[in-house]
């Protein structure tokens, strides 16, 4: 071995320790940042399930609430479950697999194209504050970059000569449009990839490969064919239907997909500088994609490079002619080509206009605006445990920057403040419906709150009479405070004497596990009534979709008040209504609406 192969393998390990600690640190140490969400809740009891013998589901998760996916996903997440019963085991092990993606990337590009192309990808790649947020979750967009290197890894193989390759590519495929239905349009690479080495196809090892990608189907094809094939006719349904509930506007689309990432940095209220940096990373990528198509165009571009070009511009062509919502982290499933395109570009101005230092100029300011982002970014959400963002953009990218602030705690907040409260009062299942109060509540009662409660409800011996308590999302200084997680502060409360309000009895109507703890009040006005107040009343409703035009309105010994009011929107929720009312003696609150109320009501001092 001579001296230089030597001093590459020294930088070849430095700079896999490098990639190492950014994927552990932010990617699994970080992992409790995430959001657990009630799709996490969903998946995670179907996990369960299965790790305990109890169900063998034959479905995955749904795509877009239309059709249904193959049940991979719900088995992988199931396997740390056979050695755990905690739920954070799956939520660390989905986050391991996407770290595994920052490893991958470097031994990809590395044996595909060049040294220097892996280090600089790789590195922009694990730092990336928008593949980090995604990547921690515990839902099955964090397996997409992970996945689909695996898939081209074989099947660049499979280029390459190796034509055992072909069966574990068309194998990698079955399972990654299990994953996401995003990956479907894997499909065209493997034709293409057919069509460009189609002298050393393999009737053999096609056939072997075609076996393998059913085998992960056998479950739902067996479903399919006991129901009359009902998720084939949705998908069929989905390509042709249009389920948009608004007129899109194509430049706004496309303007809004061009600059995705910088106007998700003002959502996360990263500083100027970072959202300098994303903008110029923008820039920088569009002029990578006109290079690379200028190479396609005057037949320049290697057979890889024509690949990663397919791998992103696929998708985003699905993406953006998609009639339902477009949710942001669809983009994942460009992840990692995004940034092998980016890098190649740069490494390129050095070959084209002689400037040395140009691409180490901007191979620095992006990795640092990347690195910065990513500590800002969590140190934010570490202090104040929940994320503010706008639910509508992050549903759908044409409403990027519009809409009011929905409130998503972390998973860490979340798991922090039911083990505290479950050391000081541990609460039954149905106490955690009772005895909560305030905005904050329903941060941690909501529909995947409820499933970590029920756990530690589970685990714990009840207290008969525990105290009600409210949680605000402000310190309030006239309280004693009991305990915090965050900016998300716990406090002692008493509630009034208060007719048929839902939130203080036991007696709950029997909820849908996935549906907003929501009383249907089957009538169009309800009055309640408080009585014997002797300090200011704060009552606060969340409403369903049908009645956000309700009319609330307060009467104090029959006369008409006039409420403060204050509204905060949960994500999965809607908008919570606050209003802080002063009436010593009897309130009367009234409810109408011309559709009927379904809504719960809350009391509290």
């Amino acid at each position: 071995m001579g001296k230089k192969d030597f001093q590459l393998d020294l930088i070849d390990f430095f700079f896999l320790l490098v990639l190492i600690s950014l994927g552990f640190y932010f990617r699994i140490y970080h992992a409790s940042l995430g959001w657990f969400i009630h799709d996490s809740a969903r998946d995670l009891r179907f996990a369960q399930a299965i790790a305990r013998g109890q169900s063998y589901p034959l479905l995955g998760p749904t795509a877009g609430g239309i059709f249904y996916l193959g049940p991979f996903y719900y088995y992988l997440l199931s396997l740390p479950l056979f050695f755990t019963s905690k739920i954070s085991g799956s939520y660390y092990f989905i986050a391991c697999i996407n770290a595994l993606s920052v490893i991958l990337v470097y031994f990809f590009v590395k044996k595909f194209f060049s040294s220097k192309l892996a280090i600089v990808s790789s590195l922009l790649y694990a730092t990336f504050p928008f593949t980090i947020l995604t990547g921690r979750n515990m839902w099955n967009p964090a397996l997409l970059p992970t996945f689909s290197l695996l898939f081209f890894f074989c099947l660049f193989l499979w280029l390459k000569g190796r034509k055992m390759a072909l069966p574990f590519s068309l194998f990698l495929f079955s399972l990654l449009t299990q994953i996401h239905a995003v990956t479907l349009v894997f499909f065209l690479i493997l034709i293409l990839a057919f069509f460009i080495n189609k002298e050393a196809f393999s009737l053999k090892y096609f056939l072997m490969g075609i076996l393998l990608a059913m085998l992960p189907y056998l479950p739902y094809f067996y479903y399919e064919f006991h129901h009359d094939f009902e998720n084939a006719k949705a998908f069929f349904g989905f390509l042709t239907s249009n389920y948009q509930s608004h007129p899109r506007s194509p430049i706004a689309l496309f303007f809004n997909a061009t600059c995705l990432y910088p106007k998700m940095a003002k959502e996360f209220f990263l500083p100027t500088f970072c959202v300098f940096i994303l903008y110029l990373e923008t820039v920088l990528f569009l002029c990578a994609l006109i290079f690379h198509i200028i190479k396609f165009c005057l037949k320049k571009i290697s057979c890889y490079e024509l690949f990663i070009l397919n791998w992103l511009l696929l998708p985003i062509v699905f993406i953006l002619t998609k009639k339902d919502r477009i949710w942001f982290y669809y983009f994942d499933v460009t992840y990692p080509a995004y940034f092998i395109l980016l890098s190649n570009f740069i490494l390129n101005v050095r070959l084209h206009f002689k400037k040395n230092f140009i691409p180490f100029v901007l191979v620095i300011l992006l990795g640092c605006g990347h690195l910065f982002s990513a500590y800002y970014f969590d140190y934010n959400l570490a202090q104040k445990g929940y994320y503010q963002i706008r639910l509508a953009g992050l549903q759908d990218i044409i409403n990027l920057n519009k809409g009011p602030r929905f409130i998503l705690s972390t998973f860490k907040a979340k798991w922090d403040f039911w083990q505290k409260l479950s050391q000081i009062y541990p609460l039954t299942y149905t106490q955690t419906l009772t005895h909560l109060h305030g905005p904050g509540a329903w941060l941690m009662r909501d529909q995947d709150n409820r499933f970590i409660a029920s756990l530690f409800a589970h685990q714990q011996t009840s207290i008969q009479n525990p105290p009600h308590l409210v949680i605000n999302l402000k310190q309030d200084l006239k309280r004693v405070k009991l305990f915090s997680v965050g900016e998300i502060y716990v406090y002692k409360t008493e509630i009034p004497l208060c007719e048929h309000i839902p939130a203080h009895f036991s007696s709950l109507p029997s909820w849908d596990y996935f549906e907003t703890p929501l009383y249907a009040w089957g009538k169009k006005n309800i009055t309640l009534n408080c009585f014997n107040l002797e300090r200011p009343l704060v009552v606060q409703t969340a409403i369903s979709w049908k009645n956000q035009s309700a009319k609330i309105s307060f009467f104090c010994h029959g006369q008409s008040v006039q409420a403060k009011e204050k509204l905060i929107h949960i994500a999965y929720v809607g908008p919570i209504r606050i209003f802080k009312i002063n009436c010593p003696g009897s309130l009367s609150i009234r409810i109408e609406n011309e559709h009927s109320l379904t809504l719960d009501i809350d009391a509290y001092f």
